[in-house]
């Protein structure tokens, strides 16, 4: 037991990331996804779960097995297993004893097993096994009486709409996307953690705000950001999480927080501000004042001057060798392609590109380290927006399964431009 768990009086540590479905929270995002598992098990087809890592996939299916009446499941983490040992794996969980031979042995031993009873099958992280494990996972889901489930991350989603995977991915029913917390929830799943646990600890107002702006309500991070918060908190003998504690926690995990302008720094910008409008305020006035004074004095000569008629003769203008082939003065030629060079440049449209690597990863920023917003497999095409630093570019992709536009950045070296 960690020294917290001690100090405040903890039955267990709130935010272990064991995958302990006692200690499962039912968000407004688990919620559904649980209920359009529970919908589907004796429907034909596969379904596939995916999201961000640490929304808890895991917890949820395993949740969703433990709660499963009048069934038989078995649940699967993948591990580098072939097709072969994954067949056989369910073969002898459902038959509870050794079975040796083929395939076509093990999914005998599974069809004659499951003749009177549903058998649900989980497999977990699919999306590390290879192409063909994946592409022949699809001899499970025509196995009688039998409901597969498919978790991965948001690489599963885009590896199963390759052209080949066509023959798995048009036996999918269901595509279930889990995505993180919204502030509420984020919240309640803090108050719920600590409530189960017992113990003694108060949360400062602005704490909940702060571990929402970092972790974007992602369950594993808040997870680990609250776990090393009371661990501090302990260290210095305090049961109030403040927000100074997070963003010490924040920090050491590597997490980014936005440093956010005090009442003082607004003070001084404001204070800046005012300064500069005085300065633009008085060093236009003189000018101006100057400008008035010399057109009228110019109007008054005008007035005094008598006007001399003279008879119109022609007029000799020396005109410099370069405009009189032309007819355009230097300077105002020199204007007009600028102006015209501006204008084609705002007429610019987006550039096509195409993904040339086997899955390109869309990050919130221009960095190795940024989040992943999307991961867009090879042939896949994107616009380029804009162009960035050391070769990153901004593009804009459209996600059909999450049924939006994700805009982001990714290195241009990755893409085939106008393919």
């Amino acid at each position: 037991m960690d020294y917290f768990t001690e100090f405040f009086g903890f039955k267990k540590d709130p935010f272990e990331t064991n995958h302990d479905i006692s200690n499962y929270y039912m968000s407004s995002v688990h919620k559904p996804v649980l209920a359009r598992l529970y919908r589907s098990v004796y429907e034909d087809g596969i379904d596939v779960l995916f999201g961000e890592d640490g929304t808890g996939k895991t917890i949820t299916v395993k949740k969703f097995l433990s709660e499963l009446k009048k069934t038989k499941h078995v649940y699967i983490p993948y591990t580098d297993q072939s097709i072969e040992e994954i067949i056989r794996i369910i073969a002898e969980s459902v038959s509870e004893k050794s079975v040796e031979g083929s395939i076509s042995d093990y999914l005998s031993a599974i069809e004659e097993t499951t003749r009177d009873i549903r058998l649900v099958v989980v497999i977990d992280n699919v999306q590390e096994a290879s192409l063909n494990v994946i592409e022949n996972l699809r001899i499970l889901s025509d196995a009688k009486n039998l409901k597969l489930i498919l978790v991965g991350n948001e690489n599963l989603e885009h590896i199963l709409r390759m052209s080949s995977m066509r023959q798995l991915s048009t036996r999918v029913r269901n595509f279930l996307f889990l995505k993180n917390m919204n502030k509420k929830d984020t919240r309640k799943y803090i108050d719920t953690k600590l409530f189960n646990a017992g113990g003694n600890v108060k949360i400062s107002k602005k704490v909940y705000k702060l571990v929402y702006e970092i972790t974007k309500g992602n369950p594993y991070k808040i997870n680990l950001i609250m776990d090393e918060a009371l661990y501090l908190a302990s260290l210095k003998k305090k049961k109030k999480i403040k927000s100074s504690t997070i963003k010490k926690a924040a920090k050491n995990l590597g997490f980014k927080v936005k440093k956010k302008i005090g009442i003082f720094g607004w003070l001084i910008i404001l204070i800046l501000l005012a300064i500069v409008s005085i300065f633009v305020y008085f060093s236009g006035l003189l000018p101006v004042e100057q400008f008035l004074q010399g057109v009228k004095e110019e109007k008054v000569q005008v007035e005094e001057t008598p006007v001399k008629q003279e008879t119109p003769v022609e007029e000799k203008q020396t005109v410099p060798e370069q405009e009189k082939t032309t007819g355009t003065p230097i300077m105002e030629e020199e204007k007009t392609e600028k102006q015209m060079q501006e204008q084609v440049e705002k007429q610019k449209e987006p550039v096509e590109a195409t993904v040339n690597v086997s899955f390109l990863n869309i990050r919130e920023n221009p960095d190795t380290n940024s989040r992943i917003l999307a991961v867009v497999p090879k042939g896949y095409k994107v616009k380029i927006l804009e162009e960035g630093k050391d070769n990153w570019v901004k593009v804009l992709y459209f996600s059909r399964t999450q049924n939006r536009e994700i805009i982001g950045w990714v290195n241009k070296k990755y893409l085939s431009v106008g393919q």
